[in-house]
């Protein structure tokens, strides 16, 4: 979530990982059809939908940059327990 709050990713992409499996269900949990809408209101023009394909690469890449965010932020394992214990109180 917090790669969407920063917004669009304006041109910025997951790394090359061909050939390994990336499964958004086990990302996204039960989550999945809300996370995809948010990424939908946040990445797609109404003048141009993102076909399927370009919604995954875009859901890779957020996935990619919001890690990033934590490990910046969470500079040890009480700190990131800290980030979701807030992240859970926002749900």
């Amino acid at each position: 979530m917090r790669s969407l709050d920063a917004g669009p990713l304006n041109g910025v992409t997951a790394p090359d990982e061909e050939g390994k499996a990336f499964n958004a269900s086990a990302v996204t949990g039960p989550h999945g059809v809300l996370i995809f809408a948010l990424l939908r209101f946040v990445e797609e023009n109404p003048q141009n939908p993102l076909a399927d394909d370009e919604l995954m690469a875009r859901f890779r890449a957020h996935v990619h940059r919001g890690l990033g965010i934590l490990l910046v932020q969470a500079v040890g394992p009480l700190e990131l327990a800290r980030v979701a214990r807030s992240a859970a109180d926002l749900t």
